[in-house]
C-alpha cells in the first residue's frame, strides 16, 4: 500500500489547511484499499500555526479584547505547560483589517495587550508566530502596550503610529512592565527578510497592506531610524537580522530588549509534529499554498519540505492556485488548480471545488500508475 503524506499550507482567503485535509480524507474513502493518506494541517509560522500546533497537543483558550475598529475580538491562544502560544495573524492579521488597511496608522498594540494578559496570568514563556499581519510598525504598538513610551527630539510624547517612527528620538523604558525581565520570547517567522532595505518588510510586504510606493519609502525610513535608536540604546546590530522583517517588523522590540529568539516557524512546527519521521516513511508528499513563487523557496513551508523530501528521496508535488515557477527543478510536479484566464476573485471562489477535482484526478492517475507497475 502506497503512503501519501499531505502537508499543505492554507490558500489564503479561500481554503484553510484544515479544509484541505478534509477534502483528502473524503476522497480517500474511495481509494482506501490502495493508498493510505496522512493529512497534517500546517502553516509556515503565519496564519494557521496554532491549529497545526494543536494537532499534536496543547490546550486552546480564548481572550476577548476591544479594538477601536473591529469592536470585541475573540483571540485564540494555546497553553502548553508553562508556555503561552500566540499567532499574530489572529490579532493583527490582514483578513481581519481588509476593510481598514492604513499602513501609516495601524499598529500592533493589541498584540502587546495579549502579551500583557499572559504576564498578568503567570506566563513567562511566550511563542509568537509572526506572519500575515496588516501592520508595518516595527513593534511600537506592542511596546506601548507593555509600558514603553516614545518622544521626539523636543520631548513631545508620540503616539505609537507607523508614521511617527522616523520622529522617535527618545524611548522611555522606565514604565515598561518589570516582569518582562523574567520572560523569554521565541518568534516563529515565515520569511527570511531583514527589517529594512529593498528586501525589508516595507518594500516587500507593504504593497499587500495597501501601502503606496511613497508610503513604503516613508515606512522603510522610519524602520531604519527606529532601529538606529534601538541599536544605540542596546549596542546590538538589528537591521540585518534574518527574519526580523516578518509581520511588519513587530518583533523588533522583543529582539532588542528581551533577546527574543527568531526561528523559522516551519522548522519550529516540523520539530513539534515530528514531521521528518513522517516524511521518511512516505512514498509521496503533496504540499501546496495559494501562490507558488520565488518567495515560497525562501523560508516558507514548501522550502523546508523540499529540503526534507530530497534528504529521503521522497517525490514532492505542489498544488497551487497560481505559480511563476512552471519549470522549477526543486519539486517533482506543480499542479495549478485552475489555469483559465479568469479574475483572481473568481478563482478564489471556486478554489474548494477546483481542489476537490484535482485530488480526484491525482488519485485516478496514481491508480493507473500503480496498475502499470
Amino acid at each position: 500500500m502506497k503512503k501519501i503524506l499531505v502537508v499543505s499550507d492554507s490558500f489564503k482567503g479561500s481554503l484553510t489547511s484544515k479544509e484541505i485535509c478534509m477534502i483528502w480524507q473524503e476522497k480517500l474513502k474511495k481509494y482506501s484499499s490502495q493508498f493510505s493518506c496522512h493529512c497534517i494541517p500546517f502553516a509556515d509560522g503565519g496564519e494557521g500555526s496554532l491549529e497545526s500546533y494543536l494537532s499534536y497537543g496543547g490546550v486552546l483558550n480564548e481572550i476577548i479584547i476591544k479594538d477601536n475598529l473591529l469592536g470585541d475580538m475573540k483571540i485564540p491562544y494555546v497553553v502548553e505547560n508553562d508556555t503561552m502560544l500566540i499567532e499574530s495573524a489572529s490579532v493583527v492579521g490582514l483578513p481581519l483589517y481588509q476593510d481598514y488597511l492604513a499602513p501609516l496608522t495601524l499598529n500592533t498594540f493589541n498584540l502587546g495587550k495579549i502579551i500583557q494578559f499572559g504576564i498578568e496570568n503567570g506566563f513567562r514563556k511566550f511563542v509568537i508566530f509572526l506572519g500575515g499581519s496588516a501592520t508595518v510598525d516595527g513593534g511600537i504598538g506592542l511596546a506601548e502596550a507593555l509600558g514603553y513610551r516614545f518622544f521626539d527630539k523636543e520631548g513631545k510624547r508620540l503616539a505609537p503610529l507607523p508614521s511617527n517612527m522616523e520622529k522617535i528620538e527618545i524611548i522611555d523604558i522606565s514604565k515598561a512592565d518589570s516582569r518582562l525581565s523574567e520572560c523569554t520570547f521565541t518568534l516563529g517567522v515565515d520569511v527570511t527578510n531583514p527589517l529594512t532595505g529593498e528586501n525589508g518588510c516595507a518594500f516587500v510586504f507593504g504593497p499587500q497592506k495597501k501601502a503606496t510606493y511613497e508610503q513604503c519609502i516613508q515606512l522603510d525610513k522610519g524602520l531604519y531610524h527606529l532601529s538606529d535608536v534601538l541599536e544605540r540604546m542596546t549596542h546590538q546590530s538589528l537591521k540585518k537580522i534574518e527574519g526580523l522583517g516578518a509581520a511588519g517588523g513587530l518583533g523588533l522590540f522583543l529582539a532588542a530588549f528581551h533577546h527574543a529568539r527568531i526561528l523559522n516557524g516551519t522548522t519550529l512546527l516540523m520539530e513539534r509534529l515530528h514531521l521528518e519521521s513522517e516524511i521518511k516513511q512516505s512514498d509521496l508528499m503533496i504540499t501546496g499554498e495559494g501562490r507558488f513563487d520565488e518567495q515560497s523557496l525562501h523560508g516558507k513551508l514548501i522550502s523546508n519540505l523540499i529540503s526534507e523530501a530530497k534528504k529521503y528521496n521522497v517525490p514532492i508535488w505542489v498544488i497551487t492556485g497560481s505559480t511563476t515557477l512552471k519549470n522549477t527543478h526543486y519539486v517533482d510536479r506543480i499542479i495549478v488548480l485552475n489555469e483559465q484566464e479568469i479574475p483572481l476573485e473568481k478563482k478564489m471562489l471556486s478554489a474548494k471545488i477546483d481542489y476537490s477535482k484535482k485530488v480526484d484526478e491525482i488519485f485516478q492517475e496514481l491508480v493507473k500508475f500503480q496498475s502499470s507497475e
